[in-house]
């Protein structure tokens, strides 16, 4: 027996401590899992915004030239895009460059309306969700969870 509990002579039952101990770590790991799904949409939404919010204050930044060059560039990567399409006809462009070791190319298409250097390509707003998603490049599903992919 403990001296406090000697005291007001209560004998100390250890074994009904572990047991409220072991009941309230399973509380808490219970509301740990009901928030979870709040908790992560909150974490993602806040990185998507962040991640828009970024790539708006570079497009307004852009001067009328520069957005002309960028698109430029778009239209004779994807016209170059269109003619080796029709000898591979892959749907997962970037997978294929990559596995042919053609890291030039594949930085190229990489690099293609990037303008924050993020992998932001644009962004597509959801009104009634009043969501913006980036898009990004690429088509790996490993690394890409919860993102808008090109």
């Amino acid at each position: 027996m403990s001296v406090d509990a000697a005291r007001h002579g209560r004998r100390v039952d250890w074994g009904l401590r572990l047991l409220v101990v072991f009941f309230a770590v399973l509380l808490l790991a219970g509301v740990g899992l009901l928030a979870y799904p709040s908790v992560s949409d909150w974490w993602n939404r806040l990185h998507q915004s962040y991640a828009v919010a970024s790539y708006i204050e570079r497009a307004d930044d852009m001067g009328a030239r520069e957005r002309e060059r960028l698109l430029d560039e778009a239209h004779a990567y994807n016209d170059r895009l269109l003619e080796s399409a029709e000898e591979n006809q892959s749907a997962r462009w970037n997978d294929l460059l990559r596995s042919n070791g053609d890291e030039k190319a594949l930085e190229e298409y990489e690099s293609v309306l990037d303008i924050t250097g993020t992998g932001i390509m644009g962004y597509v707003t959801v009104p009634k969700l009043k969501v913006r998603l980036p898009i990004y490049h690429g088509c790996l599903c490993s690394n890409n969870a919860g993102r808008c992919l090109h």
